[in-house]
C-alpha cells in the first residue's frame, strides 16, 4: 500500500493521470531423471510498473527496487517517456468497482513438502517406464508450481488485489520397436493441488507413444475429421484472434462485419470466462482493473461478440468485457484471452467414433503457428489414427491437414462430453464432417 500510494501521489505531482502494478511471483520447479532428482530451481520476481497518461500521451517504466527513492524515478521516466509519444484520445483508467472475490489459491500447494512434489515427479517417471518395455527415455519429467499476487491502484480512486497459485507435472518421453521411435508428451496444470495424479499422467504419455509405433500414411483425399481436445486446442489459438476487438478494428478478423451471422455450425459454441471456478486464467479484475465476466463470443453458431480492453471499447463506444491482459508489473496491459474454451457438447467420446465412418483422429498437429489469423488458412501436419466404421484401425503419421478455420468449424457435426483444458484454453473432442487430407 505505501509503494502504491506513494508512486500515485508522484504521479498527481507531475499533474498526470496513471495507474500503478505490483506483482510478486515465487516459482518452483523440479526435474527428475532415471529414479533421481536432477534440478530444483526457486526463484522469486517482484517489482512495480507505472502507466502514465500525461496530456493524453502514454508513457510506461518499472523497476524492481522498492525504495521510495526508486519508485519516484520510475515515474519520472514513465512521465519523460509519454512526452515524446503522440497523443492519443482514446487512453482510458478503470473507474472504481466492485468484483468478485474467486478462491484462487490452494494452500497445499504451499504446505506440501519438497519431498512430496518431487515424489510426484518421480512416480510419473516410474509410472510411464513401467507401462511398456517400448518406453525407451524419458527427456523430460517435471513438477512445477506458481504462486502469485497482484495489486493495481490508479489516480481514478481504483484498489484491487487478488493472489493465487497452481501447480503442474509434465513428461515428454520416446518409445521404440522394430518400426522405428515415437515421441510423446503429457501434462495437468491445476490449482488444485489433489487433482495431480502423476500416475494418470505418466501412463497417458508412455500409452500415446506407444500407440503410435509403426505408423504410416493414408491415402490423399477428404475425410471425416475427429479432433482431440488438444488439436481442437491448438486451432482456437488460431481463431481467437479474430475475437479480438483491435482486430476487428483493423479489418484483420476474419468475423469483420459478422456480428450477429450464424457464420459457424449451429452445434458450435464458444465461451471466455475470466471469472470461470479453478480457471487457470481466472481473476477478480483484468489488467487495467475493470472486473473480469464472462463473455459468449459464438452461440449454437451465431456471433453473438468480441472481445474489449478499456482503449478498444473507448474507440467504438462499446464497454470493456475485461479482457485486459497483463503478464507481469514488467508489461503493458494488452487486449487478450481469458478462460477460452469450447463448452462441452451433449455426445460421449465412444459416439463421436461411432458416428465415423471414414475417417481419421488427430491427436496432433505440427506447425500451428504458420497458420493465417487474418484470413484463417492453415496447412499442418498432423498425426493420429485412421478410423473405420467406428473403430481405430491404424496409427498415421507424416500427412497434412489443410482448410480454413471458419469452414472447419462450419463442418462441426457434433461435441463430445469430454471438455478438457490445455493451459487456459479448452475444448471437448470434436467431430468435423469433412477435413482435406493430404498423404500417400
Amino acid at each position: 500500500m505505501e509503494i502504491l500510494e506513494l508512486a500515485l501521489a508522484e504521479i498527481k505531482a507531475k499533474k498526470a493521470d496513471g495507474e500503478v502494478c505490483y506483482t510478486r511471483g515465487e516459482e518452483l520447479s523440479v526435474e527428475v531423471r532415471e529414479g533421481r532428482v536432477e534440478t530444483v530451481k526457486q526463484a522469486v520476481e517482484e517489482g512495480v510498473g507505472v502507466r502514465v497518461f500525461y496530456e493524453g500521451r502514454l508513457g510506461f517504466a518499472y523497476t524492481t527496487v522498492m525504495t521510495p527513492e526508486k519508485i519516484k524515478e520510475t515515474v519520472e521516466k514513465a512521465v519523460q517517456a509519454a512526452k515524446i509519444t503522440d497523443s492519443d484520445p482514446y487512453l482510458r483508467l478503470a473507474k472504481p468497482s466492485t468484483y468478485p472475490t474467486p478462491e484462487l489459491t490452494d494452500p497445499e500447494i504451499t504446505t506440501a513438502s519438497l519431498e512430496e512434489k518431487v515424489n510426484l515427479a518421480l512416480t510419473m517417471e516410474r509410472e510411464a517406464l513401467n507401462f511398456s518395455p517400448k518406453i525407451k527415455g524419458i527427456e523430460t519429467a517435471a513438477y512445477d508450481d506458481y504462486h502469485y499476487q497482484w495489486h493495481l491502484a490508479n489516480t481514478e480512486g481504483f484498489f484491487g488485489s487478488f493472489s493465487g497459485n497452481y501447480a503442474s507435472i509434465y513428461i515428454y518421453l520416446a518409445s521404440e520397436d522394430e518400426s522405428g521411435s515415437e515421441t510423446a508428451f503429457s501434462y495437468k496444470v491445476t490449482r488444485k493441488f489433489k487433482e495431480i495424479d502423476p500416475k494418470a499422467v505418466g501412463r497417458e504419455a508412455a500409452e500415446k507413444a506407444v500407440a503410435k509405433l509403426g505408423a504410416g500414411k493414408v491415402p490423399s483425399g477428404r475425410y471425416m475429421a475427429l479432433l482431440d481436445p488438444y488439436v481442437a486446442v491448438n486451432l482456437l489459438g488460431v481463431l481467437k484472434a479474430s475475437f479480438l476487438a483491435e482486430n476487428v478494428q483493423k479489418g484483420k478478423s476474419l468475423l469483420k462485419g459478422k456480428l450477429g451471422e450464424k457464420v459457424f455450425s449451429p452445434v458450435f459454441s464458444l465461451i471466455d470466462d475470466g471469472t470461470l471456478k479453478d480457471g487457470l486464467a481466472t481473476a477478480p479484475f483484468d489488467g487495467e482493473g475493470v472486473p473480469t465476466r464472462k463473455t459468449v463470443l459464438v452461440e449454437n453458431g451465431t456471433v453473438k461478440s468480441f472481445l474489449y480492453n478499456l482503449y478498444t471499447a473507448a474507440k467504438e463506444g462499446a464497454v470493456s468485457t475485461g479482457n485486459a491482459v497483463r503478464s507481469s508489473f514488467k508489461a503493458l496491459p494488452e487486449l487478450g484471452t481469458t478462460n477460452f474454451y469450447i463448452p462441452r457438447g451433449g455426445v460421449s467420446r465412444e459416439s463421436l467414433f461411432k458416428q465415423t465412418s471414414r475417417g481419421v483422429y488427430i491427436t496432433e498437429v505440427l506447425g500451428m503457428h504458420t497458420a493465417n489469423p487474418v484470413s484463417g488458412d492453415f496447412s499442418v501436419g498432423a498425426t493420429g489414427f485412421l478410423v473405420e466404421n467406428g473403430e481405430i484401425i491404424r496409427p498415421v503419421r507424416g500427412i497434412t491437414i489443410a482448410g480454413n478455420i471458419k469452414d472447419l468449424f462450419g463442418k462441426l457435426i457434433a461435441v463430445g462430453d469430454d471438455l478438457r483444458f490445455y493451459g487456459a484454453k479448452g475444448s471437448p473432442t470434436l467431430l468435423i464432417e469433412e477435413v482435406a487430407v493430404s498423404g500417400s
